[in-house]
Parts: C-alpha cells; sequence; structure tokens
C-alpha cells in the first residue's frame, strides 16, 4: 500500500487519513449544536463536555456497527458545539475518524456583527475570513493544534446577503490555498443554483463543493437548477430521516430519478448524511428529533428504500464512500 501521506488526504481531528481510506462517510452531523448567544444562559445551564462526550460514544458505537466509519462535524465558529478537543478523545475511543469544520454560518443564524463592524472600518472581511479558515485548515484551531478538515458556510431563505457573499468568497479563497471542500447550509429550498454560480464565479473547485439540506426540497428541478448551474458540484442530502417516512420514500425515489437521467452521471454528485443533533447546550429545547433522523438511518432504512426505488448497491456506496472520497481528493 502506497504512504497515506503520498496520497490525496483528508485532515482529521487525529491527522490526515488517505482518501481511499475513509470508507462510508456521513458529510454532515454534530456532536451538539446551539445557536450564537447561548453563553448569555450559562450560568444556568453550562456547557456539560461529559454528557457530549457521553452521547457521542454512544451513537459512534452505533454508526460503527452498521459500517460508518468517517463523520464530519459541520458546527461552524460562530455556533456552540465545535469542541475539537472532544472530537479527537471521541475518535481515538471509538474508532471512527472525525472531521471538524472552519467557517461562519449564514447572516440570520450566526454571528456577524464582528466581521460587519470590521468591513465598516474600511476592512476587507473576505480576505481575514479567508486567512481564518486557512490558519485553521492547516495549522490548527485555536492552540490544539487540531486542524478543521472542511469549510462550512451558509445563505439566507431567499437571498445571499452581502455578507454571506463575503464569506463564500473566503471560502473560495481558503479552498484555492488548502484544497478542502466547502459544504454549505441552505434555508428552505432555496439558494442552491445561486449558491453554485457564486461559487462558479470566485473560482472554486466544483469538485469539492456540496450544496447541502436538498431534503428540504420536495422539487426535483430544484435539485436539476443546481446540478446544471455549475457542472461537477454535489448535492447533499444531508437531513435524511426528517419529516415521515413516506417523504423519506419520495426523495429515495427522486434520487434513483436523478440517477437515471440520460446521459448524465448523477450518482457521482450526491452525497447522504442527516444533520442529526443530539444535544443542544443550554435550556432543554423543545425541539424533538424526528425517529429516523438517527445516524444509522442512511445505512440501514434509506439504503433500503434507495435500493427498493431502483438505485444500485454500487450507487448506493458510490454516494457514502466513493462522493466524500472525491470530495477531498478532487479529480485526479
Amino acid at each position: 500500500m502506497r504512504d497515506p501521506i503520498l496520497q490525496p488526504a483528508a485532515r482529521t481531528v487525529t491527522g490526515p487519513v488517505a482518501v481511499d481510506q475513509l470508507g462510508f462517510t456521513l458529510v454532515h452531523e454534530h456532536f451538539a449544536f446551539n445557536y450564537p448567544g447561548w453563553y448569555a444562559d450559562a450560568t444556568l445551564y453550562p456547557y456539560d463536555r461529559t454528557k457530549v462526550r457521553e452521547i457521542g460514544l454512544r451513537w459512534l458505537g452505533d454508526i460503527r456497527a452498521v459500517g460508518v466509519r468517517t463523520v464530519v462535524d459541520q458546527t461552524p465558529n460562530d455556533c456552540v458545539g465545535r469542541d475539537p478537543e472532544l472530537f479527537r478523545e471521541l475518535s481515538e475511543e471509538s474508532g471512527v475518524n472525525i472531521i471538524c469544520a472552519t467557517g461562519l454560518y449564514f447572516e440570520g443564524g450566526g454571528a456577524p456583527q464582528y466581521w460587519k463592524s470590521r468591513q465598516g472600518g474600511g476592512c476587507d472581511i473576505a480576505t481575514e475570513i479567508a486567512e481564518m479558515m486557512i490558519a485553521e485548515l492547516t495549522s490548527g484551531i485555536g492552540r490544539t493544534g487540531i486542524c478543521a478538515g472542511v469549510i462550512k458556510v451558509g445563505t439566507s431563505r431567499g437571498t445571499i446577503t452581502p455578507y454571506e457573499r463575503q464569506v463564500l468568497k473566503a471560502a473560495c479563497l481558503a479552498q484555492r490555498e488548502t484544497g478542502a471542500p466547502i459544504f454549505t447550509h441552505t434555508e428552505g429550498p432555496t439558494m442552491g443554483p445561486e449558491q453554485a454560480t457564486v461559487f462558479a464565479e470566485f473560482g472554486a473547485d466544483p469538485d469539492r463543493v456540496a450544496i447541502g439540506h436538498m431534503n428540504n426540497a420536495d422539487r426535483i428541478d430544484y435539485f436539476l437548477a443546481i446540478l446544471e448551474a455549475a457542472p461537477g458540484i454535489t448535492i447533499s442530502f444531508d437531513r435524511t430521516g426528517v419529516r415521515s417516512r413516506e417523504y423519506s420514500a419520495w426523495t429515495a425515489q427522486a434520487i434513483a430519478q436523478l440517477i437515471a437521467t440520460p446521459g448524465k452521471d448523477y450518482a457521482s454528485r450526491i452525497v447522504l448524511s442527516h444533520d442529526f443533533v443530539p444535544h443542544m447546550p443550554g435550556r432543554p429545547s423543545q425541539h424533538t428529533q424526528e425517529p429516523d433522523r438517527y445516524p444509522t438511518f442512511v445505512a440501514t432504512g434509506f439504503r433500503e428504500l434507495l435500493l427498493a426505488a431502483g438505485v444500485t448497491e454500487a450507487q448506493f456506496r458510490q454516494m457514502t464512500v466513493g462522493n466524500p472520497a472525491r470530495l477531498y481528493a478532487g479529480r485526479r
């Protein structure tokens, strides 16, 4: 076997891993997540690292048992839950590769004021944000020495705000420097094609870009609009298990229809995950997780729905093994 360092490699929290060793990969999950401002309530509801660790080990064991070998935690810098040192502990104890993110959330859900105030003072925030991303991807997050492995960005419902456009530009600049894949958040089934267009404008490598939250949509033409906006781009069905089992069956059928498109190789442009949030720091949440939105569903129930819809085992493996690896390796 070749030296893995000489192969295209993904940056995991325990070090580089050759892309052909990532195996079955869930591209978008969380160990904990909440929104900026949570810390204002920390006097009464402090971050419980022990609880996050306990829950994380439990579901990592469950997904390993069904064949998953790599998980990407997509929590961005300005939200609560990104804990690279805990991720390293979890990875070492569970035997599952973990990749964490660098990036900023969409304007309405993140904490943009620091960067917007700098922009108001005349700073080029796209360059500054890119510098931050590059440092976290190459030198490490804070003083941990643990490198991020993906870039996470997002856009608002029905618009890409001027601030978000600068963040997307920063992601492209950081990708150009590091080769890291870009994953995105979308609000509702909106702005996916527009994101693809912006990435093309700023010179992102489409083979290393995945537009997220396709499970928010119930129109195949929305998926096609993104795939056609930037040839080579990937769409991410990363909220698998949302709503009902009937909706999951519709999604599986839509994926099968996309894959069957004559003259297209859309099986190589789809990735799957759950956007699972097992713990929200702060006051007990009113949010209830849908029963199927557990990180074993893609490998079990959703796989069965895909096969019933006409997707082959080879195509399922492409979406869960080959395509995540390609997002890290690019076309070579």
